[in-house]
């Protein structure tokens, strides 16, 4: 699957079963000359601005490098594909966007 095709990453997340809506964090992850973007879900309760990034961090331990992206409420499987396509798009991990 391409990352480009939003309707097959649509279905993907709806197969794996990520429950909406919810808060998730999307983190960029370097390892082995890869670059990769992966999500986890964020319980905190705090309201989103006031989320610091600082205590928002991922360790991995594979030793992976991640940086925190963003920190998102989303509210479906299509939210979720569009920020995820958005942050490919803006981090030079996506060439093109299709419908």
């Amino acid at each position: 699957m391409k990352m480009s095709d939003r309707h097959k990453l649509i279905e993907q997340v709806e197969k794996f079963g990520v429950k909406f809506p919810s808060r998730q964090r999307f983190v960029l992850g370097y390892k082995d000359g890869k670059t990769s973007i992966f999500t986890t879900e964020n319980k905190s309760k705090i309201k989103l601005e006031n989320e610091k990034f600082s205590n928002n961090r991922s360790l991995l331990i594979d030793g992976t490098v991640t940086a925190l992206l963003d920190i998102r409420d989303i509210q479906n499987a299509e939210e979720y594909a569009d920020t995820l396509l958005k942050l490919h798009k803006k981090w030079g991990l996506l060439k093109e966007v299709t419908e």
